[in-house]
C-alpha cells in the first residue's frame, strides 16, 4: 500500500535537510528533485519549502506565486 503523499512530502524535507547539513550536493539535489515533482501542484508547501531552505527564488517561489495567482478557487486557513 503505497504512503500518503503528506508522509512522503515529510520524509524528502528530512532528507534534505540532513543532506543540507552535512553538505551531501548528490542527495541534496535528488531531494530537490523529488519535492519539486511532488509540490508542483501544491503552491503553498512549496513557498514554506522556499522560506525553510532558502532554495532558489525562481524555481520554489516564483512559480508558487504565479500558480496562486492563477488559482480558480479561494484559498483558506
Amino acid at each position: 500500500m503505497p504512503e500518503p503523499p503528506s508522509v512522503v512530502i515529510a520524509r524528502w524535507r528530512a532528507v534534505l535537510k540532513l543532506a543540507k547539513m552535512w553538505n551531501f550536493e548528490a542527495l541534496t539535489r535528488q531531494s530537490l528533485d523529488s519535492l519539486k515533482l511532488r509540490t508542483s501542484s501544491d503552491p503553498i508547501t512549496m513557498i514554506g519549502l522556499y522560506n525553510d531552505f532558502g532554495l532558489d527564488a525562481e524555481q520554489w517561489l516564483v512559480p508558487a506565486l504565479a500558480s496562486l495567482i492563477m488559482m480558480s478557487r479561494d484559498l483558506t486557513i
